[in-house]
């Protein structure tokens, strides 16, 4: 399965003004040349936290520490 791309903050905002405005998720989708279901999650997603920044992952600890890349 390929990854997918990241949403970008403007993309972001933009998506919450036209829902805030009363756009249905079909328009929006469609304005913004995104899927509905991107569209459905990330309000949803956004409804439950209030904000359209990214959660923070979870991934591995640093192998270098960032002093040994000065």
């Amino acid at each position: 399965m390929a990854k997918s791309k990241e949403l970008t903050n403007s993309v972001k905002n933009l998506i919450i003004e036209q829902w805030k405005a009363g756009k249905s998720y079909r328009k929006i989708s469609k304005t913004v040349c995104i899927p509905f279901s991107t569209i459905s999650s990330f309000i949803q997603r956004y409804k439950k936290s209030g904000t359209v920044e990214n959660r923070i992952r979870s991934g591995a600890p640093r192998k270098i520490s960032l002093r040994s890349l000065k």
